[in-house]
């Protein structure tokens, strides 16, 4: 026969069994797990292991963006990741944030982010320019795992985990952030190891001359085309050829 509920086990109950669980709660009040979880669910009570496997599941099936967006090696993610190594942060204390803020005459590029990754969050204006903050803990989780933090959020900036035939589009994705294109010159700007890296790619794949390289001594530098043949033959590979 089982035994009757006193007054001051409901009490404790009521009291520790959000925050507690189950098994500490077992043991206080010698009872089985199943007792407690049985009277937890009469008096509708919700252990912290079942609020976040509630949350996890609201996240995984946000439809505010694509959670799975970064979980994949294709030409949309490739482009995107140009943008977040250009301009992108992550958050992760307390809220986990995708932060892409560019110049306000650059709006048209979180625009295309948003369209890629499915995204309804706003954009934000500011007076120094406009922000794109994608807030899912999944996203960011799977874009540090597969790809790496982006430069701005990273003590040792590293290039981005991708294929080499998906390069040309990360290095659209970046000029389409921060970097520059003109009739007569191109160039890329950022930290020393990424740079390093998107111009070998470039004279490999591309089989132009070494870039100018601009303020290599700084923090960040510019690697820069302007004989109008390598410009041309940047172009189209790029994809972006007029």
């Amino acid at each position: 026969m089982s035994r009757p509920w006193t007054p001051q086990e409901r009490s404790t109950l009521a009291s520790r069994y959000p925050t507690e669980g189950s098994l500490p709660l077992a043991a206080a009040l010698e009872r089985s797990p199943d007792s407690i979880t049985s009277q937890a669910r009469r008096y509708g009570l919700s252990s912290p292991g079942a609020r976040m496997r509630q949350a996890r599941t609201r996240v995984w099936h946000s439809r505010s963006v694509n959670v799975e967006f970064f979980a994949g090696q294709t030409a949309a993610v490739a482009f995107v990741l140009g943008l977040v190594w250009a301009c992108g942060t992550v958050k992760t204390k307390h809220r986990q944030v995708l932060r892409l803020a560019l110049p306000s005459d650059r709006v048209g590029s979180l625009r295309r982010v948003k369209e890629l990754m499915e995204s309804r969050h706003s954009i934000q204006t500011y007076e120094d320019g406009v922000v794109l903050e994608i807030s899912n803990s999944n996203l960011v989780h799977t874009l540090l795992t597969r790809h790496g933090p982006p430069p701005k959020s990273a003590a040792n900036p590293q290039a981005p985990r991708i294929p080499e035939h998906l390069i040309a589009k990360f290095a659209a994705g970046h000029l389409a952030a921060t970097s520059r294109r003109t009739g007569n010159h191109i160039h890329w700007r950022g930290p020393h190891v990424v740079m390093e890296w998107l111009s070998a790619a470039i004279q490999s794949q591309v089989h132009v001359a070494p870039p100018e390289i601009v303020s290599p001594a700084t923090r960040e530098q510019t690697i820069r085309w302007q004989r109008i043949p390598d410009v041309r033959a940047i172009e189209a590979w790029l994809g972006i050829a007029d």
